[in-house]
């Protein structure tokens, strides 16, 4: 019977030694990540990177994920994290569990040599020797855990030699990417700008600068990007409807509306330039002028949804309810979630004093684009006005 309670605590004691060992094994990554990154650290304990069904619990930027019913460990740097560290720091980060279990296994191996345990807590040690070995030559030993593709697996040799052996850009690049992961779109743009002042990026890094500007709400920032990419690759008529949109973001009107005419003169055809042309006059109050632009919109290609939409609320504006509702209609056919449509049925409604009704569609517009902030402040003053009505 002592006998069976020896060996039920051996297997016990793997277990526990097993887990320890797994966990100070991804501190040895996660410590030179911690050190010299900006990225999260991140080890699972027995969460097969189940981040949804397991406690966390977070310390700076080490970040641990664990489930009681699971043992194995796993985790600990990112290939985003690699990224972030210059090529010897990576080594280190790479080397860094192992050389923590070979520290820990020397340990053993002395207080083994040196000490003169009983019989018990010999075959205690030989058991966490054991361990450690297998720890040291076989770290990934889990039951039915497949690593996550951001993982940097120590023993997948030929992804940790391409990790750490990018380009300075590529570095740029999985770096900015994994600002853009994490919803930090300023420091994304920023961390791009390097590659863009160097003058060899291409056309679509200045393009992700620009689009990363906006969505950081850095407008005029974006402006000033794109402007960038325009000088040093040429622009056509799109370019300058795309500058006239981020312009127009940028709360420079009368800019945009120069370069949507430098749009048209460059291509008189431009659906997108007349189409937003249309839009801003008709937005300024200069709905006869915006009339014509849109029908000549429609009549170079009347499958796109925009310009039906914009032309029902100029007419709308104009008085012509029943003819701009059936423009409406029509962009309502070529695309059931066109935001344009459902502010210009708010108009609409709210012209015939159905300003309950209006609301929704306001909502459902502001929804689709939570970034126009014509949208917002349709909605606003609706709901304002709406609490004035109940109070």
């Amino acid at each position: 019977m002592i006998y069976l309670l020896y060996i039920v605590l051996l297997v016990m004691a793997a277990i526990v030694f097993k887990v320890l060992a797994s966990l100070c094994h991804q501190l040895g990554h996660a410590v030179p990540a911690l050190l010299w990154g900006i990225d999260d650290v991140i080890i699972f304990v027995g969460s097969e990177h189940d981040q949804k069904n397991c406690k966390s619990w977070r310390r700076g930027r080490l970040l641990l994920y664990w489930r009681p019913n699971r043992l194995w460990v796993e985790g600990g740097v990112t290939k985003f994290q690699l990224a972030t560290l210059a090529y010897r720091q990576q080594i280190i980060a790479l080397a860094g569990g192992h050389l923590v279990i070979l520290a820990l296994l020397l340990l053993s191996v002395i207080i083994f040599v040196t000490a003169k345990p009983t019989n018990f807590w010999a075959i205690l040690n030989a058991v966490a020797l054991s361990v450690l070995l297998v720890e040291l030559l076989y770290p990934s030993l889990k039951t039915n855990s497949e690593p996550d593709d951001a993982q940097a697996d120590p023993y997948d040799y030929k992804r940790i030699k391409k990790l750490i052996r990018l380009k300075p850009n590529e570095r740029l690049l999985l770096q900015a990417q994994m600002w853009d992961l994490r919803k930090e779109f300023s420091k994304s743009a920023a961390t791009l700008l390097p590659w863009v002042e160097r003058g060899d990026a291409p056309s679509w890094v200045y393009g992700s600068v620009v689009d990363l500007h906006n969505l950081a709400g850095e407008h005029a920032e974006a402006v000033a990007a794109a402007r960038a990419k325009m000088q040093r690759f040429g622009a056509n008529s799109d370019d300058y409807v795309w500058l006239a949109w981020l312009l127009e973001r940028a709360a420079q009107p009368q800019e945009a509306c120069l370069n949507l005419e430098k749009a048209l003169r460059m291509n008189p055809r431009n659906t997108n330039a007349l189409n937003n042309y249309g839009s801003f006059l008709s937005m300024n109050g200069r709905q006869e002028e915006a009339i014509p632009i849109l029908e000549r919109a429609i009549r170079i290609n009347p499958n796109i949804a925009n310009p039906h939409a914009n032309l029902g609320y100029v007419k709308i504006k104009m008085g012509l309810l029943e003819e701009g509702m059936q423009d409406i209609s029509r962009a309502l056919v070529l695309d059931q979630e066109n935001s344009g449509a459902f502010f210009s049925i708010a108009v609409y409604l709210q012209a015939l004093g159905r300003h309950g009704e209006a609301l929704p569609y306001l909502e459902l517009a502001h929804a689709l684009h939570p970034e126009f902030a014509f949208y917002r402040d349709a909605l606003d003053e609706a709901l304002i006005a709406a609490k004035g009505g109940h109070s």
